[in-house]
């Protein structure tokens, strides 16, 4: 398969601004320049960043919130030092469904049925 961006947002359901603007723009069906697109994008992705840097969560009504969390330090072997030393601690970004949307899913989900296909494959 040749690679292109629409492959990558297919397959990896990863989204950069050039995707998330050309997107866009075909959407609105090229009836506004592509850089004033690029700019009201930028300018939403600064701003959500702004957001979840200074409250540490961003919340989307009825569907879930974004969370900063920060782990502990860590002990790890320092190759220049050659010695253990500890690291602080990173800032970890978490998603979390809403309570309904959560609910739907796990009663929809039939776990013996989606290991059973994963097992049929294994077996032939």
């Amino acid at each position: 398969m040749k690679y292109t961006s629409k492959n990558n947002f297919l397959l990896n359901g990863s989204v950069d601004r050039r995707i998330l603007i050309n997107y866009v723009s075909k959407k609105i069906k090229r009836s506004v320049p592509i850089y004033h697109i690029s700019a009201v994008i930028n300018i939403l992705f600064e701003e959500l960043f702004d957001e979840l840097i200074s409250s540490r969560m961003i919340v989307i009504g009825k569907f879930g919130k974004f969370l900063i969390k920060k782990l502990g330090p860590r002990r790890h072997h320092s190759v220049t030092a050659k010695q253990i030393v500890v690291s602080e601690g990173n800032d970890m970004l978490r998603f979390q469904l809403h309570e309904d949307i959560k609910k739907i899913l796990t009663n929809n989900l039939d776990i013996a049925k989606t290991f059973q296909e994963a097992n049929d494959g294994e077996d032939g």
